[in-house]
């Protein structure tokens, strides 16, 4: 749903070209001034501060998401290592549920 980071820095070409190049075109063809000079150099200078806060938070977002996933592959291959050494020291269906969760009685 979310674009990913390279992709947004795409939308410098529509801010410069759509927002900022037709507003000017449409004033040079039809001669009629909708928005002043002001107006257009404000409204570029929003969208632009806006964008740059955008691919900000879009990198904060992408680099917690890399780091999770390698913490995740971390404790997935360790939990491997983990089995392989617990699964000789005891029985195949105790060492799978204490592994899931280390906190819970294993006897009753």
């Amino acid at each position: 749903l979310f674009p990913r980071l390279e992709f947004m820095h795409v939308l410098w070409v529509w801010i410069i070209a759509v927002v900022l190049g037709w507003t000017l075109v449409y004033d040079y063809w039809t001669g009629e001034a909708v928005y002043d000079q002001w107006e257009i150099s404000y409204r570029v200078f929003l969208l632009s501060i806006t964008l740059v806060v955008a691919i900000v938070k879009k990198f904060e977002i992408e680099k917690n998401s890399r780091l999770k996933f390698a913490k995740d592959m971390r404790a997935k291959n360790q939990s491997r290592k983990m089995f392989c050494v617990l699964e000789y020291m005891m029985p195949y269906h105790v060492v799978g549920p204490m592994l899931a969760d280390p906190g819970a009685v294993i006897a009753e």
